[in-house]
């Protein structure tokens, strides 16, 4: 996932906005405790047409699945979906995971996840009331294409399309000064909006970009990894080269609902 994207911690933001034909109210997408967000997308620039075509990947579904896996394995209830990644002139296809979890769980699911994939960041965000950012849930009955064009015409970017055959929703995390734009976006998707407080983490290399801020983000994953498998004594790192997990597309526990 390229720098910045999704969340940063001054201020910039994520928008992923889960996506079928029609909405209904009473099925709505529930505010989750814990957000995990990740790409499998390792090329710098797609348009929004090949990024929607990388849904179809053995890649995208490989990464659903570990996410699933790694989720499952820590023996807590979750939600994945696949979804497109908006920027000013470019997208890439990602993947949302959701759940319950306590903020150094998200943040080791995140990095693990982030480490598997070869990406540059890694993103989270967790609830808290005590919290300086925000989770906006926004739900729309626009199309995935409405909803990319209106986050560019919000000045939203970078930002998420999730899909999901629960229903259209946007999901933003950031700062309160977003607000301005967050109506901005409700009010073109008509949509309705639910918020709960918390807090965004990161964790990447801040001093390159590309291959080299893979290479360099690497030694960040396995420290900030080893740490967490240390206190909690969990070894899912042990998993991330292993066939069970590079060759998997299917799901375990997080069926879509």
């Amino acid at each position: 996932m390229r720098p910045p994207t999704l969340i940063a911690l001054a201020g910039l933001l994520s928008i992923v906005a889960l996506v079928r034909p029609q909405s209904d109210r009473h099925n709505q997408i529930t505010l989750p405790r814990s957000v995990v967000f990740f790409s499998s997308n390792t090329v710098d620039v797609l348009s929004d047409a090949d990024a929607m075509e990388g849904l179809k990947s053995f890649v995208e579904a490989n990464a659903i699945a570990v996410a699933d896996r790694a989720a499952c394995a820590l023996g807590d209830t979750a939600e994945v979906d696949p979804g497109i990644g908006v920027y000013d002139t470019s997208a890439e296809q990602i993947v949302l995971l959701r759940g319950a979890w306590d903020a150094e769980t998200t943040s080791y699911l995140a990095v693990l996840l982030g480490r598997y994939e070869n990406q540059e960041w890694a993103f989270w965000f967790t609830a808290d009331p005590a919290g300086k950012e925000h989770l906006w849930l926004l739900h729309s009955a626009a199309s995935a294409t409405e909803i990319a064009q209106q986050i560019r015409a919000a000045g939203l970017p970078p930002a998420s399309e999730m899909l999901s055959p629960r229903g259209n929703v946007v999901v933003f995390v950031g700062g309160e000064t977003a607000a301005p734009k967050i109506a901005k976006l409700a009010a073109a998707l008509h949509a309705t909006v639910t918020s709960e407080p918390g807090s965004s983490g990161r964790l990447g290399s801040d001093v390159a970009s590309g291959p080299e801020g893979v290479r360099a983000a690497i030694p960040l994953y396995d420290a900030a990894i080893a740490r967490f498998e240390r206190s909690r004594h969990v070894a899912l790192s042990n998993k991330l080269w292993t066939r069970e997990w590079r060759d998997a597309t299917s799901r375990t526990c997080t069926a879509r609902k």
